[in-house]
């Protein structure tokens, strides 16, 4: 399937069709997908860089549970229970991740598919730890839909 390398910083070398059946592989996806730091516009967004730097950092899986019914909000409605959705924002799951002034841009696989992702920070219920299960909660400020 692959063709061995003694250099660990070279791409593995696949053919075509373990790279259709793979798509990106690991390494494209890490290569592709560091989390850059950009310069925080609000106190959400520096509140949000530096748990997910902390939880990053420590090799965890970071989760967050979204409000889907507040505006500005774009997820797959078929992964929706009861207006709330979980997902899954380590680098390793995602793709194209953008921090942009009211939230998160990212690529993510539902169901096999890669769809476009939009979580402004507004509709962040919590942000946790996969692993320990600790994280925060955050007390909505404002209506859904606003």
């Amino acid at each position: 399937m692959t063709e061995q390398t003694n250099n660990p910083y070279e791409r593995p070398k696949l053919n075509l069709i373990s790279r259709i059946k793979l798509g990106l592989s690991w390494f494209e996806r890490r290569k592709y997908n560091k989390i850059v730091e950009v310069e925080p516009q609000s106190e959400d967004m520096a509140a949000f860089q530096k748990l997910y730097k902390d939880i990053y950092e420590l090799g965890n899986t970071l989760h967050i549970r979204v409000d889907a019914t507040r505006n500005g909000v774009e997820v797959p409605e078929p992964y929706v229970q009861d207006g709330k959705i979980v997902l899954d924002i380590s680098p390793r799951a995602i793709a194209k991740f953008q921090w942009v002034s009211d939230g998160l841009k990212f690529s993510a696989a539902f169901g096999g598919k890669a769809r476009n992702v939009q979580v402004p920070f507004a509709s962040v219920l919590s942000i946790y730890n996969l692993e320990t299960q600790l994280g925060v909660e955050i007390d909505p400020s404002e209506e859904p839909g606003q």
